[in-house]
């Protein structure tokens, strides 16, 4: 027996050193090595137990020395279990080797009581003639794929299997499994998730996360064999996107057996931010130009898709499913005047909401459009962020908390600072029409570009609202001047098709008059729901100077018809 050999040492490749002395779990070595070297079969030359009490990590393909005795490899040791199966995408504390790598074996090993981790590509384990491999009904075995390592016997060895899950054990050795066991062949395994939700963001995730929770959010899509988000959803599930979930060139989205539900609200928290407009915080988007490819079923539900320069393609696949909710958030750079393209195969469906009917420009190849949802009940409007109460002056207890809110959430109105939005303040003209724009292309699916140098701001909104009708050139003479609410309902009666305006209920407000131009409209808006009189007297007050929490009404009531008066 070699003087310098024991009986046993701890071994882990991630927080190890092959300077320690391997004798405690403190001071473990790094590599296994060779029984020449300074690893842990450096202390084993005759055999004994390897306590594994951190990841042991073969890099490369690699053959465990030849020991005059019989090797224990095991995470048990001395009273004390160093199994650690956390995160399931990468257990802390377990065997694992790179992808489609080797063990090869050639003297007597028992794996017992140790997590055997398949984590990339197939590996396996192979046990040359006049070796023995011993697996222990304490075994555990983990995968991150729909398979497990595969176990080769040449001829003149042996293996006993007690426990564990393999995909293979085959060869011409003797071979003896028991019924703990469980051998899988790898073309008839079932994908196994490891998880229902996964969380994603490419701004502040790391696909050395878990992935499992919004502070350990994975950064890319990757592959179901890769390290992304994708790499945990085998079967579908549920893929929540925290902050900006970036494809950055073409791609594809698997079939699975349950579909892929995108989203940006979960366990009751709404991460959608759509500022800056140009760039959303939290938003679905792709490089310029690129292809998305679907390949199973696909929902996109209550989160924003942003169209940022090139247009970008959805290309539904034969027998895929594309389905876009009426709750996801359709957006574009302001500079642009188009949406995606969707593009369905032959074969394949794509179920959109109408407003994505509207606003996406649809290619279809022979595939199926269906209609999700109601068509009737389409405003063209979603919520693209969330009131967190930041506005010191809106809280819960005044009469326009709701509107203001609401508001907000539909990007159709914002503060006047970070934590100001100045309800009692009155409304310019250049805001009004500023609103009514930002409404109509919400609803039509359009843009408006940015202000020319030397430009007054609201200019663009202006030419805007003439080239559409919402009013003439020269309606106004100052557009700096508070717009009235006589002013206002003119304009907001005027900026949606008549079948957003259907009558509601009857009566007037008794200060409008027929003579007076806003007649028309405030008698259509009231009819609508959409403005009423003050309690009381039910007057209009159509010369009064309309303040910012009225207006948020009137925006809240145009999106959101379950807020309109009956």
């Amino acid at each position: 027996i070699p003087a310098d050999a024991g009986t046993y040492a701890y071994l882990a490749s991630d927080f190890g050193n092959d300077k320690n002395d391997g004798l405690l779990p403190t001071t473990p070595k790094k590599t296994f090595s060779s029984t020449s070297g300074n690893g842990v079969m450096g202390i084993l030359k005759n055999g004994g137990t390897l306590v594994v009490v951190g990841k042991a990590y073969l890099s490369a393909d690699f053959t465990l020395p030849k020991t005059r005795g019989p090797l224990v490899i095991t995470s048990v040791f001395g009273g004390i279990d160093h199994k650690n199966p956390e995160p399931k995408t990468n257990p802390a504390c377990a065997f694992k080797m790179a992808g489609g790598k080797t063990l090869t074996i050639v003297s007597d090993v028992t794996f017992d009581d140790i997590i055997l981790f398949q984590e990339a590509s197939q590996n396996t384990i192979r046990v040359t003639e006049g070796a023995t491999l011993t697996v222990t009904k304490n075994i555990v075995c983990m995968s991150k794929q729909p398979y497990y390592m595969n176990i080769e016997v040449e001829a003149g060895s042996a293996a006993v299997i007690e426990g564990g899950i393999f995909s293979s054990v085959s060869g011409d050795g003797e071979i003896t499994i028991a019924k703990e066991a469980r051998i899988l062949d790898r073309e008839e395994a079932e994908p196994q998730n490891v998880a229902d939700t996964v969380f994603l963001s490419t701004s502040t995730g790391s696909d050395d996360f878990d992935g499992l929770t919004p502070n350990t959010a994975k950064r890319t899509f990757g592959t179901q064999d890769g390290s992304g988000a994708l790499s945990l959803l085998k079967k579908g599930g549920t893929i929540v996107v925290t902050g900006k979930a970036y494809y950055g060139g073409n791609g594809s989205l698997p079939q699975t057996s349950a579909p892929l539900l995108f989203t940006s609200v979960y366990d009751g928290v709404d991460y959608k931010n759509a500022e800056p407009r140009t760039n959303p915080t939290c938003a679905f988007k792709m490089a310029k130009g690129c292809t998305l490819t679907i390949l199973g079923e696909v929902v996109f539900d209550d989160l924003i898709l942003f169209q940022e320069f090139d247009q970008n393609t959805l290309k539904v696949a034969s027998g895929a499913t594309l389905v876009v909710t009426d709750k996801a958030v359709l957006l574009s750079n302001t500079d642009l005047d188009y949406h995606f393209r969707i593009l369905i195969e032959q074969g394949g469906t794509a179920i959109l909401s109408p407003h994505a009917q509207k606003v996406f420009t649809i290619d279809n190849q022979g595939g199926r459009i269906e209609t999700y949802g109601d068509a009737a009940e389409d405003t063209g409007f979603a919520k693209s962020r969330t009131y967190t109460d930041a506005f010191t002056d809106v809280t819960s207890d005044k009469w326009f908390y709701p509107y203001v809110k609401t508001a907000y959430e539909y990007t159709l109105a914002n503060g006047t600072s970070q934590t100001k939005f100045s309800p009692d303040s009155t409304f310019t003209v250049a805001q009004a029409l500023t609103a009514a724009v930002n409404i109509h292309k919400a609803y039509y699916g359009k843009t408006v570009g940015a202000a020319a140098s030397g430009e007054a701001w609201y200019i663009p909104y202006v030419n805007y609202a003439v080239e559409n009708g919402i009013i003439t050139s020269g309606q106004f003479a100052d557009y700096n001047a508070n717009i009235t609410r006589g002013q206002m309902a003119i304009v907001f009666a005027n900026i949606l098709p008549e079948s957003e305006y259907a009558a509601v209920r009857s009566g007037a407000c008794p200060d409008v008059t027929a003579e007076m131009a806003c007649a028309g409209a405030v008698a259509k808006l009231y009819a609508a729901g959409i403005v009423s009189g003050d309690s009381g007297s039910g007057n209009y007050r159509p010369n009064d100077s309309i303040v910012r929490s009225e207006a948020c009404v009137i925006f809240t009531r145009i999106a959101a018809k379950e807020y309109r008066a009956k």
